[in-house]
């Protein structure tokens, strides 16, 4: 590679690199999240499609990345099978107990997990936390003989620093750097030689 090339190369990724690391910025300014839209096992509204027979009703609030007017929902529903995948999560009841991917959480308790992605920032990576809570056993009825497990939960979107971005950085500062002493140099030789 010529050293304007590799100079030119430098150059261009250093200034790409430093409009990504200003976009990421303007990216991760705080937002207030003002509302909850699921309630839990408190709240008066089944999630949709619960009957005498649901094992499992659940309701998880999501807060994305630009939620300014607030959280919305993740997922709400129910089963009738002591079983039942959402998204990536699956919830397995047994009695009073709930499976969350395999982990076991007793009524009260509280099953925390990490999903990471890439965005299309190479400054930042997104997560998604997710806080599933068993509230336990909720009366669907005063007369039902079956019993609903009720999970509720919060998926909640941040950024990340990713390195990728000062990898970036650095391999132009590099270029820019090798192809300016190597243009140096070939202007050293022909003035020796001329």
């Amino acid at each position: 590679m010529k050293p304007s090339l590799k100079r030119a190369l430098g150059v261009l990724l250093i200034v790409l690199s430093l409009l990504m690391f200003s976009l990421a910025v303007c990216q991760i300014m705080p937002i207030v999240l003002i509302d909850i839209p699921c309630l839990g096992s408190d709240d008066s509204d089944y999630p949709p499609g619960t009957t005498q027979d649901t094992r499992i009703g659940y309701c998880i609030s999501y807060y994305p990345l630009k939620a300014i007017r607030g959280g919305e929902i993740y997922a709400s529903g129910s089963t009738n099978q002591d079983e039942i995948t959402v998204d990536q999560l699956v919830f397995r009841r047994e009695d009073e107990t709930l499976y969350v991917n395999g982990h076991p959480i007793n009524s009260g308790e509280v099953y925390k997990t990490t999903d990471w992605r890439l965005s299309a920032n190479p400054w930042l990576i997104i997560t998604t936390r997710f806080e599933i809570r068993n509230d336990g056993i909720t009366p669907i009825d005063s007369l039902a003989a079956v019993q609903m497990l009720f999970v509720s939960g919060d998926a909640v979107e941040s950024w990340l620093p990713n390195p990728l971005g000062l990898i970036i950085l650095g391999g132009g500062l590099w270029l820019f750097v090798r192809g300016r002493k190597e243009r140096n140099l070939i202007s050293n030789n022909l003035a020796e030689a001329g």
